[in-house]
Parts: C-alpha cells; structure tokens; sequence
C-alpha cells in the first residue's frame, strides 16, 4: 500500500535533472543508489518493469555524443549502450512519483497504481482535460534497495 501524498494529479515542480550526467548503471547485480534515467515498461503498483540508462548533460551530453558519434540533442544524450531492464526494483511505500502532461509540459503527482492505469489508457477523475498517458522517461532516485523517486520528463 502506498502512503497518502497530495490528491492524485495535483501540479508539482518538474524534476530537476542532474548536472553531467546521471549514475552509471552496473550491467548487473543491484543498482546502487543514485539517480537514473529509466523508462517506465509495465509491471505492477509494487514493482514495476523499468529499463535504466545512463544520461548526459549540457558539456557531458556533448562530449559522451561526440565519442559514441551521436549528437547532444536539446542538451540531454541517453547512451543506448547502458541500457539494463530491471523487472526487481520496488517503488517505497511513499514513493515521490509524477507524470508529465504532454499539452501543457506540467508534472502531477499521481500513486503507483495510477501510473498502471494511465498506461493502460483509463485515467482516473481529476486528471488534466485530455490527459493521456505518453513513454516519456523519468528521473529514477534509488536509495536502499527501493525506487523512492520516479518523475517523469517532459522531453521534445
């Protein structure tokens, strides 16, 4: 069961995304805590299926797309190597997870069972007029085994 925050929905501040660059992910064992950038695949409201990938920005961006010989598009680079799915990681009991609104680019605190149901297409009340679920990535904050941070980026 997930601890009460704001009512689902409510606007909250967008993430902040890290400078440089967000942790390295280990190609296998247990994420160490640190930040990630990770797209949201399924699962369920206890565990989600989510696959991390390590992200680079402003100087970073530029200089990890110019080795791999990519480029720092709208100053973010996700580095496609990194790439782990992760079917294990449980999101905390009072997990600080939002979505973006792809019409206005605002965040909303929404619960892990909400984000289930936006994925399958039937927001609950009070979501924005035409709300609709989009794959945007979301900055992962992992601390002691658990997702205690998952909020989604609005990105072009």
């Amino acid at each position: 069961t997930v601890a009460s925050g704001p009512a689902l929905y409510t606007q909250v501040d967008a993430p902040r995304l890290p400078t440089g660059r967000t942790a390295e992910v280990p190609a296998a064992g247990v994420l160490p805590d640190g930040v990630y950038w990770a797209a949201y695949e399924g699962g369920d409201a206890a565990v989600p299926v989510i696959t991390v990938y390590q992200a680079f920005f402003g100087d970073e961006c530029i200089a990890k797309a110019a080795e791999v010989g990519d480029e720092c598009n709208n100053d973010y680079f996700v580095w496609g190597d990194s790439a782990r799915t992760i079917e294990d990681l449980p999101f905390a009991p009072d997990v600080y997870l939002t979505v973006s609104d792809v019409a206005t680019m605002r965040s909303h605190w929404i619960t892990p069972a909400e984000l289930v149901q936006i994925r399958a297409g039937s927001p609950s009340a009070g979501a924005p007029g035409g709300f609709g679920y989009v794959p945007f990535a979301s900055m992962m904050t992992v601390s002691g085994g658990v997702i205690v941070g998952f909020e989604q980026v609005w990105t072009p």
